[in-house]
């Protein structure tokens, strides 16, 4: 069987390694872009996110699998991918207590460690209506992409995705995963795709030394040394990799507000996450053309969701072990 994947993001990494550790011949096509989605994202994975405190998506998981898999790139080429350390998130309503301690009555949490935390000032920060504190960690996407492009001799180049019907007489199976772009393909533009733009702030903060994650609608995270990442914005309207003024002055502001301290930028960097409509990934082939797979639309939950669902994928491929049924992106098309 020979594979080709389009785009080496954490999602191209991730199944052309499953696939070659399975006896696949694999090949690589990457246009080795600055500002991808898996180059500029934060690399969070938190396990319980949004404004109503639910867990991600099969949490319990897609979680330990995200940890065994980096774990297992870190031995095998002595690099350093995965930081673990706690996230304290900040209640920013007076409703949010009672949401939470609701959460904690069901099973939902019952695989997390999680701790409430008291309203009060704690570690220079106001927790007004209090918090709570959970395992998460970080993903380094780049040291992460520049390892598995080493270790899987990625090709640089782009492939015109009006030319896509020639790939069928050279490989057996083509990945398509090549970033929020797919909404334009011939192949995939049926979907229901929902890019959204994000800008971050690499920024240095004087004085103030956190060991953990900070979240309050927007997130902190310790780069060492008082630096730290902070971001992120959310832009339905403009598509581009364009760092604005009005998204830096915002993330600023907010950053400003929850720390109390003034916020010096060292970095601005923004992108095009490749989000879904229903904030599930699409993942599967081509009802019509089969030997074409789509495994794209991961939006923020790239580093969490990828390690395990590439697995899938590459099991599908290798030995047609059914796709679940959430992400198989048949269940949207409509002849």
């Amino acid at each position: 069987m020979r594979v080709l994947v389009v785009g080496q993001g954490l999602a191209g990494s991730w199944t052309a390694w499953y696939l070659r550790a399975a006896g696949v011949d694999v090949h690589v096509i990457d246009p080795n872009a600055s500002t991808t989605s898996s180059r500029v994202a934060a690399g969070l994975i938190t396990p319980i996110t949004g404004r109503r405190l639910h867990t991600t998506w099969k949490g319990s998981v897609v979680t330990p699998a995200a940890y065994d898999a980096y774990r297992h790139i870190e031995e095998r080429f002595s690099v350093r991918i995965l930081d673990r350390r706690p996230l304290r998130r900040v209640f920013r309503d007076p409703d949010m207590p009672a949401l939470f301690a609701k959460r904690c009555t069901t099973d939902e949490f019952d695989w997390l460690r999680v701790a409430p935390i008291e309203p009060g000032r704690h570690d220079v920060v106001d927790y007004p209506f209090g918090g709570f504190e959970v395992d998460a960690a970080t993903v380094d996407t780049n040291v992460f992409l520049d390892t598995m492009c080493h270790a899987l001799s990625v090709e640089h180049g782009v492939i015109d995705p009006e030319t896509w019907k020639q790939l069928e007489d050279t490989y057996d199976t083509v990945v398509w995963c090549d970033g929020w772009t797919a909404q334009h393909h011939p192949l995939w533009s049926w979907l229901p795709f929902a890019p959204v733009k994000g800008e971050i702030l690499d920024v240095h903060i004087d004085g103030m030394h956190l060991d953990h994650i900070l979240s309050a609608g927007i997130w902190l995270i310790p780069m060492g040394e008082a630096r730290y990442r902070l971001g992120s914005t959310y832009d339905w309207d403009t598509l581009d990799d364009i760092p604005t003024t009005a998204a830096r002055d915002w993330l600023l502001e907010q950053g400003r507000h929850l720390v109390q301290r003034d916020i010096v930028v060292e970095r601005h960097r923004a992108a095009v996450r490749p989000s879904s409509h229903m904030r599930r990934p699409y993942v599967g082939p081509h009802p019509v053309h089969p030997r074409h797979i789509i495994c794209n639309g991961f939006g923020t939950k790239g580093s969490l969701l990828t390690p395990w669902v590439c697995k899938v994928l590459a099991e599908f491929i290798v030995q047609a072990t059914p796709l679940d049924s959430e992400i198989d992106v048949r269940q949207w098309w409509k002849a």
